[in-house]
């Protein structure tokens, strides 16, 4: 997911560059909004923007093998937490991880 996927926002895919490539990325950030108002894609491209070298201002020429495992969510940076619940598969002790082939 790269931030030109990402519509509209530029003050916010702007502040997120800039604070990656001045190196001042924060701990932890909440990405919060409307539901359809584009959050996840958002994280998704930031996540993707850090962890793929940041070598373009967009995000749009960086390391092939880096983008294919952000195209499968697979790349082994990136985590996922998510509300579960036990279901037919999980009977006990649910977590993120058991659901992850259903998210991805």
């Amino acid at each position: 997911m790269f931030f030109s996927n990402v519509l509209g926002q530029e003050h916010i895919k702007n502040h997120l560059i800039q604070s990656a490539n001045h190196e001042r990325v924060p701990h932890a950030q909440l990405f919060i909004g409307p539901e359809g108002s584009g959050t996840l894609l958002m994280a998704i491209a930031y996540a993707h923007y850090l962890l793929c070298h940041k070598n373009s201002g967009g995000n749009s020429e960086m390391d092939e093998a880096c983008n294919l495992k952000f195209k499968t969510f697979s790349h082994p940076d990136l985590h996922f937490a998510f509300p579960v619940a036990t279901n037919d598969k999980v009977k006990s002790h649910p977590v993120s991880n058991h659901f992850m082939e259903e998210w991805r």
